[in-house]
């Protein structure tokens, strides 16, 4: 069974494509806040098809970027091509072999979450050296309630939640996911980080963006979100068709959609507050060198 980590690599051209980009504020609230050094390393966790890693080379930076899915890394290394300063490795950030203390900044664009959060954590801090930066950002359709947006949820939870898609297996989280009174989702995302003894947040910032679309490109960027990939046919099908005629009956052809991303930094602590946890283990395999992987 393909797994939710991996529904991504499936429709690897697709998501390069479609998908909204970060806004230019956001690298250069970044830079300034985590203050790498110019010229300096960055570690990139979960590249996807490279556009974060792209922003950060075209800056001058040299970026390792790990990127677990083939269809993903092999994407990321043509897009990446004109930037002789970034190299993707084929591998997890789990199981990359990471230096201790070889970048000065990791940074993570709305992937952290696939990362095991009993090990992030502590491998980002082995990695980072005191005074070192962790950077995780999401982005995400807005949950303002405009009248697509109403229409569009009404259909989707139709299709679902409805005895077929059960039948068919289909397992949705996107209505909904557990996270107290006034709680983004990124903020849940990012807990394991925010719980670990050795970080301390510095920065947290938003950034909302539009972006509109025709009635099939729409369609297109639902296709690269898991839960969207993971639904059986005919369920997908019958969606997308519901979808397209209320776009193109209803809102004249087009949609803008909302985005908000979401921003957060923290600085590796110069002395690791204690908790009951065992520390990290020592002896790691040397750094991951330039060569592709």
């Amino acid at each position: 069974m393909l797994s939710r980590a991996m529904t991504f690599d499936t429709v690897a051209k697709t998501y390069h494509a479609v998908r909204p980009h970060y806004p230019q504020a956001l690298y250069d609230d970044l830079l300034a806040v985590a203050r790498p050094r110019p010229n300096g390393r960055i570690l990139e966790v979960g590249a996807g098809s490279g556009i974060a890693t792209a922003a950060l080379a075209s800056r001058g930076y040299e970026v390792v970027a790990l990127e677990p899915g083939a269809s993903l890394a092999a994407l990321a290394r043509r897009n990446l091509a004109l930037y002789p300063n970034a190299v993707v490795h084929r591998v997890s950030f789990e199981k990359a072999r990471l230096g201790t203390g070889s970048f000065n900044l990791i940074v993570s664009a709305t992937a952290w979450h696939w990362v095991d959060p009993l090990q992030g954590p502590s491998i980002a801090a082995r990695v980072l050296p005191p005074g070192g930066c962790l950077a995780l950002w999401w982005i995400g359709f807005s949950t303002l309630a405009d009248p697509f947006a109403l229409r569009s949820r009404e259909i989707i939870r139709a299709w679902v939640s409805s005895p077929a898609a059960a039948a068919g297996g289909s397992q949705w989280t996107s209505t909904g996911a557990p996270r107290g009174p006034g709680r983004s989702l990124s903020s849940v995302l990012a807990g394991d980080v925010a719980a670990h003894p050795a970080f301390h947040k510095i920065d947290q910032r938003r950034y909302v963006t539009t972006e509109s679309y025709d009635a099939e490109t729409y369609i297109r960027l639902l296709g690269t979100y898991a839960d969207f990939v993971l639904l059986p046919e005919p369920i997908r099908s019958g969606l997308y068709n519901d979808l397209r005629n209320l776009i193109n009956g209803s809102f004249g052809g087009f949609v803008t959609r909302t985005f908000v991303t979401t921003l957060y930094i923290w600085r590796r602590r110069k002395r690791t507050i204690a908790r009951g946890s065992p520390s990290p283990a020592t002896g790691i395999p040397p750094a991951i060198s330039r060569s592709g992987a």
